[in-house]
């Protein structure tokens, strides 16, 4: 029975796919994982917890029931064993489930040996203090450590702070004395939105004139910009997109990256349940402003023109010298004309939305800046390829599909609504809405919701964290209740998307699965 506890305490952390996939979605920030938790306490991983908690102490009357009436109780277990291929499967089932695999890096394995010692530790302890022959106390005291297992887990994530804070550092240390040990232009990008597209439409432009490595995908924390200064060799430009969630997160990276150009996409109300209040948010994206010799602002957001108009160094602001007029479209093509100093352009390009001609107007600007001339800048445009994910057209049968599930805040959001109905007449909407907008949440997404309801023919809710404000910012927007539509996941969304006729279909924003 002691080994048989003991082994338990070590398959748990190797099978716990869900948790481990939870804290490392969290950045291994165990306050973000215990509040996830908590969100998800009705969730398919907690009935799971409840039936394996059942499971043992069920387990533990059996064997006290067999000792009572002396049957062999070498048997017992046998279910105990029954029980850890329970945990094979369920560990199975729960990463079949994830929309995004959890990634086995040499920190997830560093956890899972600190979980697996924390946990052999605390069930030895307590086998020996009660006595493995006390099955009855045995079982259910295995329950309760499988109850509590999360908690173990995030004591062996404080276990390991130590030990992860020097392999940060090491990390920090070594990219900066390689960015400082090589002649290259830094860019940073930090903003609400559009730093991901900013960053690739840079790229594409630069790239006609340098070698150009910008980090990749959406990485755009400390770790992220660091695996990608480490992949420099002969480049002349690095562009670094830059994330926050918390007041002085772009501080950090600006200390990493040391940027020569500095640019802010635009500001709205995103990750608002930790930032706090906008205020919060103006401040930490300004601390690109702080430390970067140059600054470009977009000219077409409120709170970067305020921005602007306070920074006492090199800048400059979209609207000004760089423009655009006539924007409309013509099958999946956006086409615009760009004015640079009062010479006008004609340009065509794969990527839609009013949103990307102001991304493009950022990095035109920027590329003016590095000596690239109008020709280059165009032909660079001409090169721009559709980014994934982001207001990403696709041709599907009759209808038009456009893929903007990545997005997740409340100005691009609107913009792929407007987008989408300039595209064609019947528009159907999937989304789950936005989260980590705090306070304002149900508001913006039921504002979000009226939108679609106004210009929109049908929408299918995916999920039910905004089932509420969606659902009824839908009908207060002018949509048949009939036209509105629930699903579990999207795999089940897009069931339903077969059943509807609709010129266009929309994929606006996306859950990662730290939400159900």
């Amino acid at each position: 029975m002691y080994l048989v506890a003991i082994l338990l305490g070590v398959m748990i952390p190797i099978m716990d796919y869900f948790n481990l996939h939870l804290m490392q979605n969290s950045g291994y920030k165990s306050k973000k994982y215990l509040s996830v938790l908590y969100n998800r306490f009705f969730s398919r991983a907690t009935i799971s917890i409840l039936a394996n908690l059942l499971f043992m102490v069920i387990l533990g009357l059996i064997q006290y029931l067999f000792t009572i009436y002396d049957i062999a109780v070498n048997y017992i277990n046998y279910f105990a064993i029954a029980y850890l291929i329970f945990l094979l499967i369920d560990h199975i089932i729960l990463s079949e489930n994830c929309k995004l695999p959890l990634k086995y890096t040499k920190r997830i394995i560093r956890l899972i040996i600190a979980w697996i010692l924390v946990n052999t530790i605390v069930v030895s302890l307590l086998c020996y203090v009660l006595n493995c022959n006390h099955f009855v106390i045995v079982y259910p005291f295995i329950a309760i450590i499988i109850l509590l297992k999360p908690f173990m887990l995030v004591i062996a994530n404080w276990c390991l702070y130590p030990i992860e804070k020097h392999i940060f550092n090491n990390y920090i240390k070594k990219a900066k004395q390689k960015l400082n040990s090589i002649d290259i232009i830094k860019i940073g990008i930090t903003g609400s939105y559009g730093k991901t597209s900013v960053k690739f439409i840079l790229s594409d432009i630069l790239s006609i004139k340098y070698k150009v490595l910008p980090t990749p995908h959406s990485y755009n924390t400390p770790m992220g910009i660091c695996l990608a200064i480490n992949e420099l060799k002969d480049q002349e430009i690095f562009i670094a997109e830059m994330g926050a969630r918390n007041v002085g997160d772009i501080k950090e990276l600006v200390n990493i990256v040391e940027p020569d150009i500095g640019i802010i996409t635009g500001i709205s109300p995103q990750h608002l349940e930790t930032f706090k209040t906008i205020d919060n948010i103006v401040d930490t994206k300004y601390e690109l402003a702080e430390g970067a010799k140059i600054v470009i602002f977009n000219g077409y957001n409120n709170y970067t023109k305020k921005m602007y108009d306070i920074c006492q160094k090199e800048k400059y602001i979209t609207g000004n010298d760089i423009t655009a007029k006539n924007v409309h479209y013509e099958g999946c093509y956006l086409k615009f004309d760009l004015l640079i100093n009062d010479k006008c352009y004609e340009v065509k390009t794969r990527l839609i939305g009013e949103q990307n001609v102001e991304n493009i107007l950022l990095a035109v600007k920027c590329a003016k800046i590095l000596k690239m001339t109008d020709g280059e800048i165009i032909q660079g445009i001409k090169k721009i390829k559709q980014i994934p994910n982001r207001l990403e057209c696709i041709k599907s049968g009759e209808k038009l599909i456009i893929d903007d599930s990545y997005n997740s805040n409340v100005v691009g959001s609107k913009y792929a609504i407007n987008t989408a109905k300039k595209m064609g007449k019947k528009v159907l909407v999937v989304t789950p809405g936005m989260v980590e907008l705090g306070d304002i949440q149900y508001n913006e997404n039921y504002l979000f919701a009226k939108h679609i309801g106004k210009q929109c023919s049908y929408l299918i809710i995916v999920n039910k964290i905004n089932q509420k404000p969606l659902y009824q910012g839908a009908i207060d927007g002018g949509m048949d209740k009939e036209n509105v539509f629930f699903a579990d996941n999207l795999e089940k969304a897009k069931e339903i998307i077969k059943q509807i006729s609709c010129d266009v279909v929309l994929f606006e924003n996306d859950l990662t699965d730290d939400y159900k």
